[in-house]
């Protein structure tokens, strides 16, 4: 395999991406993003939301994690 990277066309429909930016950007979970070394915007400028943390997350979290496993699979074989 010379390439690590592969990518999966339509792994999640658009609807759904769609859905879950606008949860995001509404989200008040959003809080920097930390690297192992802690808040470095020079390292990482993010707003992230640990999605397994709260409940209104928890249905999309299953859904790209379906999603990511199937695509996972596929990539193995």
């Amino acid at each position: 395999m010379a390439d690590f990277i592969e990518v999966y066309e339509n792994a999640l429909p658009a609807d759904f991406c769609k859905d879950l930016i606008k949860q995001f950007e509404d989200s008040p979970h959003k809080t920097p993003g930390v690297t192992g070394g802690g808040l470095d915007k020079s390292k990482k400028d993010s707003n992230d939301i640990y999605l397994n943390q709260h409940a209104e997350f928890q249905k999309p979290l299953q859904t790209v994690l379906r999603a990511t496993t199937k695509c996972m699979a596929d990539y193995v074989k």
